[in-house]
């Protein structure tokens, strides 16, 4: 998969509420996956090239119809 793939995925995923965005220490944030290792959540940070895609989302309005 791109990272584009990948952002919009998760981009999808947290407006079904699969996935949510938790903030990590260094001011940027993750999205929380369920079902990792041991069930337990693991958490995927998005790369500069998915945080373009996921603006470009927001901007256009991506899934809201």
């Amino acid at each position: 998969m791109t990272p584009e793939d990948v952002a919009h995925v998760m981009f999808h995923a947290e407006q079904r509420g699969e996935v949510e965005r938790v903030p990590l220490e260094d001011g940027s944030w993750a999205w929380l996956v369920p079902g990792g290792p041991n069930g337990e959540p693991q958490m995927l940070k998005p790369t500069p090239a998915m945080l373009n895609v996921l603006e470009q989302f927001e901007r256009e309005g991506h899934g809201e119809h």
